[in-house]
Parts: structure tokens; C-alpha cells; sequence
């Protein structure tokens, strides 16, 4: 189903002036092109510009149209990186410390459930990105952005040059746009370059049922003709983990977040693993027990919520990490979800509850302080939080939804993480929601939380 554009967007970009405003480079972002034919894109070292100038070819993204399906990619020039996206992950996986010595496989026909952890620098700079959907211009303009910030070579931008960066996407990189596999194959350029530096999680959408339904299954048959190909993203799906519980600090004072695309998954607890020692260390899991999750919010009252919440739910089958949303009205504790029917098996977390997860998984050695993901873009409060048409937030701040703001600090002081339990990213401009501006962060971590500063990117589009 195609969304609407949310009305007002583009009179209220025209009224805010942001210090991190990135204008468009040059015209050809504004223009439509159009390519009669594909474009053989065949020499992995060709370079990032020559990359780019290829896709900004192709057709812009039209929801009144059907898709062209138009590539710049063969078969086997993305197949390639696809292999060595599984030979990165092999020798990735075997550096993490695995909780109970079990480990994921680098390749996989079955639904993986896997966490990490991972500490950075106190002066680590994280470039955050939310859904693609198949924007590839967004993916390439998120890449130009950080070579002009000098955190990327300027010679080969898809090799990060400045030793405390890393970049974390939020999931859903496919479905709903047009270049699903372009976006798959950047991504991928980035990982394979930088295997330490560059994580993906896995979101709702990195699955073969939705795919077949919001349109990559038919892009990956329409451009390349092959199942072969199909089934081996599928395995690369397989190989992402849901979570990434990214961290910084000082000796036994660690303040952690939860980096994820969907939210609150109550039926796994991550002391365990926050806990260890490692650095880099990761947990396997097969089932959520989410009945004993549920009892951290017996002190808040929620009892008539206990019949949904039991032990033993197959984790591939509706896990929060991909699926939840968060209520924005912070009166609202927890409710059924819509996007199961209110039957109960994906759950949306309000403040109240959020914040007790939080302080419940939180330890004596660090506290788990927020909750980065993205997902939940037709959700009309949510869009009114992410666009601060509440006037919460500071202007500069616009892009991202901050939940739950308390006070007027976040009104006059932009970047600031003070007692915001929840942050949702931006989905990218070219894609079914009509998003009318391209967003995403750039988190500064510190020895000390109140330090940590969320920068956003507020870049102005035009898609037609």
C-alpha cells in the first residue's frame, strides 16, 4: 500500500534553518533522467563517483508509475560481493566472544536469532542511518556526506579513512522503492571494506514472505532472472543480527544503547551479555520468554497484559527486535499492536513501561540508557514526533523522533540524549511514504553520557 505524504512537511523544512543543513549537490539530484536500458555496472574497482553518476542515471522514483525496473548492476558483479559478504562474516563472527559457545553460521538457510554487544572509543563517531527502501541516491548522498566530513577516503569513499568512525544501518533496505539491489550491493561495498567498522541489523522487511509482497522478490526476478541470487540474499538475511547494543565509557561505568529496526523485544534479557567483559562479545537464542520479561512490569500494573506474554515463542515469528513500535502518548504504558490485528503477539511499549525495561536490564557496571531504531514511518504520531510539529524538540533535531521529551532542555538545546528513552531515524526520501526530506544522525559518544551528542542531518529533496 502506498503512503501518503504528510501534508505540511515541505512549508515546515522552508522555515527551518539548521547548522547541519547539507544543501543537494549540484543539479542532477533535482533532474529526472531516464534510461532506456540497463547499465552494465561490471568492475568492482570502479570508483564511488563512478558509481554514483551510474545510479543518479536512473529513473527517479515515481509512486504514480509502475517500477521500470532498471538496473546499473549485473548478476554477477552483486553475487560477488554477496560471497564476500559471507567469507567477511566468517572471519567477523569468529573474533566475537559468544555467551555459551554458540556462534551463528556466516551462511544460513534458517532464520539466525543473534545479538551483540559492542564497546567503542570514548571518541567514537557513529554515522546512523534508518530504512532505505530501496533509495539509492539517499544510500550514496549518506556516503558523499561523510567523505566531505573527512571520515571516509576522498579516493575510495567506500573504505572509512578516520580511525574512531563506524556506520550502523537500522534495517529495511529493501521492498517499497525501486533499487533494493543497488542499495543491497553499496551496502555490501561498505561492509566488505570496513568489517569492523560497518554494521547492519536486521528489520521487518529483511524477509522473503514481505518481499514477495512489497515488490524486491519481483525486482531481483524482473532485473537479474535468477533464484539463485534471490536465495542467496535470503541467506544473507539470515547472517544480520537483530540487535546491536552499542556502548561507551569508562571502566565499570559503561553507558549502553540499543541499536535495532524495530524495538523492545521483552522475551530476551541482555544482562548477560552487557555484562561480560568483552569488548565485542554475542549471544545466540532460539526462544523468547517473554512471561518472564513481562514480570519487570508487575510494579507497574499491567496484569490484564500477562495472558499475551508466555514463554517459548519462537523468535522468528513477530520478535519485538524487528517488529515493535513505541506510543507516543507518554500517559500510555503498553498496548496490542495493529500490525498483528491486536492479537497479541507484537506489542507497542509506552514510556512507562520502556523506561522500567530499561532500568531492569540496566547493571551494576553500566546503564542501558536508550533505544536507537527506526520502522514505525505511517504512524501518524509518530511522523508529528519525527517532524516536531509538536514543538518538543529543537528545529535542529527535526528528522529524528525523540520520545519521550520532559521539560524544555530538548527545546532549546539540540543533539542532547538527557532522559530520552526512545529515538526513531528517518526512512529514506525516495520510496512509497514520500518522505519529503532525506535525515539521519551522527552520534558523538563520551566517557560520560550526559556528553553524548545525536548530530542530524537534514538534507532538503525533491523526488519528481
Amino acid at each position: 500500500m502506498k503512503k501518503k505524504i504528510i501534508t505540511g512537511c515541505a512549508s515546515l523544512l522552508l522555515c527551518v534553518s539548521t547548522i547541519m543543513l547539507i544543501s543537494c549537490v549540484g543539479t542532477s539530484a533535482h533532474e529526472e533522467r531516464h534510461v532506456e536500458q540497463h547499465i552494465a555496472y561490471k568492475d568492482t574497482s570502479t570508483t564511488f563517483y563512478d558509481w554514483k553518476k551510474a545510479c543518479d542515471a536512473l529513473p527517479r522514483f515515481n509512486e504514480d508509475i509502475d517500477n521500470p525496473m532498471k538496473t546499473v548492476l549485473q548478476e554477477d558483479v552483486l553475487l560477488k560481493q554477496v560471497d564476500l559478504f559471507f567469507e567477511t562474516m566468517k572471519a567477523q563472527l569468529a573474533k566475537v566472544y559468544w555467551i555459551d559457545s554458540i556462534k551463528p553460521s556466516s551462511q544460513s538457510d534458517h532464520f539466525q536469532a543473534y545479538v551483540e554487544k559492542l564497546m567503542v572509543p570514548t571518541d567514537a563517531v557513529i554515522a546512523i542511518h534508518g530504512d532505505f527502501h530501496g533509495d539509492i541516491r539517499a544510500l550514496n548522498r549518506f556516503i558523499e556526506t561523510f567523505t566531505s566530513r573527512g571520515f571516509l577516503d576522498e579516493k575510495n569513499p567506500f573504505k572509512i579513512k578516520a580511525k574512531n568512525f563506524y556506520i550502523l544501518f537500522l534495517g529495511d533496505y529493501v521492498d517499497r522503492g525501486w533499487y533494493g539491489a543497488e542499495v543491497i550491493y553499496t551496502i555490501l561495498r561498505l561492509k566488505n571494506e570496513n568489517p569492523d567498522r560497518v554494521f547492519m541489523t536486521r528489520g521487518n522487511h529483511e524477509d522473503a514472505e514481505l518481499n514477495a509482497h512489497y515488490g524486491f522478490y519481483d525486482e531481483m526476478m524482473k532485473k537479474f532472472s535468477s533464484s539463485r541470487l534471490l536465495k542467496k540474499v535470503g541467506q544473507l538475511y539470515n547472517v544480520l543480527p537483530l540487535a546491536l547494543y552499542l556502548g561507551a565509557g569508562n571502566p565499570n561505568e559503561f553507558n549502553i544503547i540499543q541499536c535495532c529496526h524495530g524495538g523492545i523485544e521483552i522475551g530476551f534479557d541482555p544482562r548477560a551479555l552487557l555484562e561480560h567483559s568483552s569488548q565485542h562479545a554475542g549471544v545466540c537464542f532460539n526462544v523468547l520468554m517473554q512471561g518472564d520479561g513481562f514480570k519487570a512490569l508487575a510494579p507497574i500494573g499491567l496484569a490484564s497484559f500477562a495472558p499475551y506474554f508466555k514463554n517459548g515463542k519462537p523468535i522468528d515469528t513477530a520478535n519485538g527486535f524487528m517488529w515493535t513500535d513505541f506510543i507516543v502518548n507518554p500517559t500510555k504504558a503498553l498496548a496490542l499492536s495493529p500490525r498483528d490485528g491486536y492479537t497479541g503477539t507484537l506489542f507497542e511499549y509506552g514510556k512507562q513501561a520502556t523506561k522500567q525495561l530499561l532500568q531492569t536490564w540496566s547493571g551494576s557496571s553500566y546503564q542501558l540508557r536508550s533505544i536507537f531504531r527506526a520502522h514505525q514511518h505511517s504512524d501518524e504520531h509518530m511522523c508529528n514526533r519525527i517532524f516536531n510539529y509538536d514543538k518538543l524538540g529543537h528545529p535542529y533535531d527535526l528528522g529524528v523522533g525523540k520520545l519521550w521529551i520532559d521539560g524544555r532542555i530538548h527545546q532549546v538545546a539540540p543533539a542532547i540524549l538527557d532522559d530520552i528513552a526512545v529515538v526513531t531515524f528517518s526512512v529514506a526520501p525516495e520510496t512509497e511514504y514520500g518522505w519529503p526530506f532525506h535525515s539521519f544522525g551522527e552520534l558523538h559518544v563520551a566517557p560520560d553520557y550526559k556528553d553524548w551528542r545525536l548530530y542530524v542531518y537534514q538534507q532538503s529533496w525533491k523526488t519528481n
